[in-house]
């Protein structure tokens, strides 16, 4: 099987991923992740735009993935805005704003490379940040129980690992088809992995608002 089979695969299989944590996110009710549900919505929507004319006609609709990555940029700065509250970070606050305008250049012109990579290291520098915000303040006893938690390491690692990705490979991209075909592969399992994580924290969310589970040791 060669590597472009394994590229669709795995684009397939990303967007099954984000049906199923989709799926999960309708039975918890609270506003607090909407945001989230939201992005998986729109992932969906947009993935399976694309696929179903691509599949079946050979053809596709244009500029379906850069409406998500405009829609998954915005509802993620307001997402980190949500879970910092007034202990966001000054220094990033401005920048968040200044880049929401990004997004729509990036739309405008048709080109999400500007985007892409400024969203991997803004949301990875935040989705840091709440690591070393959660643990500096030990609020929390059983870390594994927190919703967020689940939610924060799946943007850490998506975007982390796709701007080392696109570091990596964009050069070679350039030079070789095939070098950009494994960058894709590679973001594309890094999709699912995001996905799952996500999935998980909206099922550890449903099982903490049912009082199955505790965020301390007492129970």
């Amino acid at each position: 099987m060669s590597i472009e089979y394994w590229y669709y695969r795995m684009a397939d299989f990303m967007t099954l991923m984000a049906f199923l944590s989709f799926l999960i996110s309708t039975k918890y009710s609270n506003k607090e992740l909407l945001l989230i549900k939201w992005m998986l919505c729109i992932s969906v929507i947009s993935d399976v735009t694309f696929a179903v004319p691509f599949y079946f006609l050979k053809s596709y609709i244009p500029y379906t993935g850069l409406i998500y990555r405009v829609a998954e940029f915005v509802l993620l700065v307001e997402f980190y805005f949500l879970v910092f509250g007034k202990n966001f970070p000054n220094k990033l606050k401005w920048l968040s704003q200044l880049l929401i305008p990004v997004a729509v250049i990036t739309f405008t012109s048709v080109d999400a490379t500007p985007l892409r990579i400024t969203s991997s290291i803004l949301f990875s520098i935040l989705s840091t940040l709440w690591f070393l915000k959660i643990i500096r303040e030990m609020s929390v006893g059983i870390l594994t129980n927190l919703p967020v938690f689940w939610m924060n390491s799946a943007f850490l690692l998506y975007f982390s690992g796709s701007l080392f990705l696109f570091l990596l490979f964009e050069p070679l991209g350039k030079l070789h088809e095939t070098s950009a075909i494994v960058s894709y592969m590679f973001h594309n399992l890094l999709g699912v992995i995001k996905n799952i994580l996500i999935g998980v924290g909206f099922w550890k969310a449903i099982k903490l608002a049912k009082g199955q589970i505790s965020l301390n040791y007492d129970r």
